[in-house]
């Protein structure tokens, strides 16, 4: 549905507002990473909503992410710093983006939240351009709040996603990621 600002004669939107979802993927089936293809050229922010994630063992390194244009991005192009609300702080400039501190082994936490990605990318290059990265994860069996932010340095789009846990570890059952995308005509 277009929309017509009635005191703005030249501003019409003629594409649907707001997000569409492109994936909603059982997690808690197969492998250690889910990648999502088929995000549009023209995206300005990505989501992706996560329903019970953990792993299957008690491990570290849960949840971290990946993106990419024609194939994941595994060079050293994301900078973040994360947070766990109990005190534990890390920060790193590394070849994927980390949503939770290595101070959590997977099978006795059980996250519920959100990544979003912003696009602020410009043909400056990669030091002044890139997706904004935030993910905020409630941990539900340990009353924790964990935080991440940073960014992936790239000049590009981005047509997927890559989530996984390090260690090729699954999931526990009940696990649901689900993927949202806005578009916009900025890029």
């Amino acid at each position: 549905m277009g929309i017509n600002w009635s005191g703005e004669s030249s501003s019409f939107q003629v594409r649907p507002s707001g997000l569409k979802r492109i994936a909603a993927v059982d997690i808690d089936t197969s492998g250690s990473a889910h990648t999502v293809t088929g995000i549009p050229s023209d995206a300005a922010e990505v989501n992706i909503h996560f329903i019970n994630y953990s792993l299957d063992n008690n491990t570290q390194n849960l949840m971290s992410i990946r993106c990419g244009n024609g194939s994941i991005d595994s060079g050293n192009n994301y900078s973040w710093g994360c947070n766990d609300g109990a005190g534990n702080q890390q920060g790193s400039t590394t070849d994927y983006f980390r949503c939770v501190t290595t101070h959590h082994s997977g099978a006795s936490h059980t996250l519920s939240g959100d990544i979003t990605f912003r696009r602020a990318t410009h043909s400056e290059g990669t030091a002044y351009s890139g997706w904004m990265i935030t993910s905020i994860m409630g941990d539900i069996s340990n009353s924790h709040v964990m935080l991440s932010a940073g960014r992936w340095h790239t000049t590009s789009a981005m047509d997927r996603v890559q989530v996984y846990n390090a260690g090729g570890h699954g999931y526990d059952s009940g696990g649901r990621m689900i993927v949202t995308v806005a578009t916009g005509y900025g890029y």
